[in-house]
């Protein structure tokens, strides 16, 4: 079972909370949210997916603690417009419906 600290477990006017781990115990400590219900998407290239749903907004992606590559293609910048939400996909070729979320 983990252990969850809220706002009431910090320090307050001044004073600092020093968690410490019980002896021999290995504490990881992260605020990374759980990816289930992978599938493999290509054999031939090794890749996986999994839906994340909406909202999920992720720089990196740890496969059993290990940093793991994430699904990537190669665009021309002729291709692309910039705008304020990112880009936008100019070249039908590179249109893509669904990106998933991918490891190898």
């Amino acid at each position: 079972m983990p252990l969850r600290f809220g706002a009431a477990d910090s320090g307050r006017d001044g004073h600092t909370v020093t968690w410490n781990a019980a002896r021999g115990a290995a504490p990881v400590v992260t605020g990374a949210d759980p990816v289930t219900g992978w599938e493999l998407d290509d054999l031939a290239t090794g890749v996986y997916r999994a839906d994340v749903g909406t909202g999920f907004d992720t720089r990196q992606l740890y496969v059993d603690g290990v940093l793991a590559q994430r699904a990537r293609m190669s665009l021309n910048p002729s291709d692309i417009t910039l705008n304020e939400d990112g880009f936008t996909l100019d070249n039908p070729d590179d249109a893509v419906v669904h990106q998933p979320l991918c490891a190898r």
